[in-house]
């Protein structure tokens, strides 16, 4: 990759769900809830997906870096910790990319 082919952004998008929930016996949990990973997760049924990718600026690639089920829009607080964090998890990915926001 050329060095301007590490120029990414970092995208959030978000996008209404129909509620579902569903047992998984594997893992003893119910699958449907809101669920922020590490952040903490509720017993509220989720009906919103807040999905972070990783856009190439110069070069034609995306990837996936993590989403979350939530029960609505992320709150502003909470989103600027998801923010923080896909960055630094970005800037941990190898070559130091340029991070535009």
């Amino acid at each position: 990759m050329t060095s301007h082919g590490h120029l990414c952004a970092i995208v959030i998008d978000g996008m209404a769900l129909k509620r579902s929930l569903q047992y998984d016996p594997i893992n003893d949990e119910v699958e449907g809830l809101e669920d922020y990973g590490r952040l903490g997760r509720t017993k509220l049924s989720a009906d919103y997906a807040l999905v972070i990718m990783v856009r190439g600026i110069v070069g034609k690639w995306k990837r996936p870096l993590a989403y979350f089920l939530t029960k609505e829009p992320t709150k502003a607080s909470l989103l600027q910790t998801i923010v923080e964090d896909a960055v630094k998890e970005v800037l941990l990915l190898g070559p130091v990319p340029k991070v535009i926001i």
